[in-house]
């Protein structure tokens, strides 16, 4: 037998599962919709898709930029030696020292000459002189060469101002005016005697010659540090 299982909502009257009229008061009875299956009917219903988050984007910051070429330092090379010049210091020139100058195209270096050097170099170059053959006249002219700086022309910059720990240079950037004075010396037979006095921000070095060949000294200087050559007659 078929059990009410509502009730009529106009008069309470109890109807039956079937009912679409109340059978009291004639009120339309409202069945509620079945619910529709879902396409897929009894499949359970899809998980939804996971969504990976974005991979995170790189830090270019901190990448470092390749790294700029920086210019090659210039090299160094001797341009010439001007030798046997007298340093004079203390009061009234009272004390002077023996260098050889050697110009490079980036310093002036001030190589100091001792007695014991200037004998060593001497001895060298005799030596050299005797083992390719040279006579008596040669090993002569080789050790004057030698007396006059000649052997700096084949040696690096470095090793010549590591030669003595007096040794000492002055940067020609650092130059601003070098003065070649000529005049005459009468304690030399009236001869032309010769002065070089280097200006630089830091120093006034002044150098004396008895013997010097004053246009080719001059030459050389023009070249390596331009217009600031400044020649003088007195």
């Amino acid at each position: 037998m078929e059990q009410p299982h509502q009730y009529c909502e106009n008069c309470s009257k109890p109807l039956r599962a079937t009912a679409r009229f109340c059978g009291r008061c004639g009120q339309p009875v409202e069945t509620p919709e079945p619910e529709r299956p879902s396409p897929q009917g009894a499949q359970a219903r899809a998980p939804e898709a996971s969504v990976s988050p974005p991979p995170p984007q790189p830090d270019w910051s901190a990448i470092p930029s390749p790294a700029q070429p920086t210019p090659m330092a210039q090299a160094e090379a001797v341009m010439g030696v001007i030798p046997n010049a007298r340093r004079i210091k203390g009061f009234l020139g009272s004390r002077s020292q023996t260098y050889h100058l050697v110009v490079t195209n980036l310093r002036l270096l001030f190589a100091l000459q001792t007695n014991a050097m200037i004998r060593e170099s001497a001895r060298r170059a005799q030596e050299a002189a005797k083992q390719q053959g040279e006579g008596w006249l040669g090993q002569v002219g080789s050790m004057m060469g030698a007396h006059a700086g000649g052997h700096y022309l084949q040696m690096f910059p470095k090793n010549i101002l590591a030669e003595h720990p007096e040794n000492f240079f002055v940067m020609n950037n650092h130059i601003h005016k070098v003065t070649l004075l000529q005049q005459i010396n009468p304690n030399y037979g009236n001869r032309d005697a010769y002065e070089i006095h280097v200006h630089s921000t830091t120093s006034k070095i002044r150098l004396a010659f008895q013997h010097l060949n004053g246009k080719k000294t001059g030459d050389l200087l023009s070249r390596v540090l331009g217009n600031i050559v400044d020649f003088r007659s007195g």
